[in-house]
């Protein structure tokens, strides 16, 4: 099951993974002195891949320091990420759904074969 498909899931699943646990850590800091949040980017890295059909040399999800981005400003904002963590949830959903519906899809193909 290394297709192109599921290679793809895979990696967004990881990428979500991962941008869950640092929206936890937001969360968690949310109220430290200092504290400069951080946010998960892959969507790039996974749409380039998907063009040119392989994984083979894709990066990982990388964690970028929001004050990187936003010019020092290094705020959490908690309706910010609860919508983020929101949307991560629903994002993770839908990837485990296609995720088993194309294994069901492998298995019974497989099945039909093997029939």
């Amino acid at each position: 099951m290394n297709d192109v498909t599921m290679r793809a899931i895979e990696y967004a699943l990881d990428g979500l993974n991962l941008r869950s646990e640092v929206i936890a850590n937001n969360l968690a800091n949310a109220e430290v002195p200092g504290f400069t949040a951080s946010h998960v980017s892959f969507e790039r890295h996974l749409a380039s891949a998907m063009e040119r059909g392989s994984f083979d040399s894709a990066p990982g999800p990388a964690v970028i320091r929001k004050a990187d981005i936003f010019n020092g400003v290094n705020e959490v904002s908690l309706e910010d990420e609860m919508v983020e963590m929101i949307r991560t949830g629903l994002l993770r959903d839908a990837m485990v759904s296609a995720y088993n519906f194309k294994a069901n899809q492998l298995r019974n193909a497989m099945k039909g074969v093997m029939a």
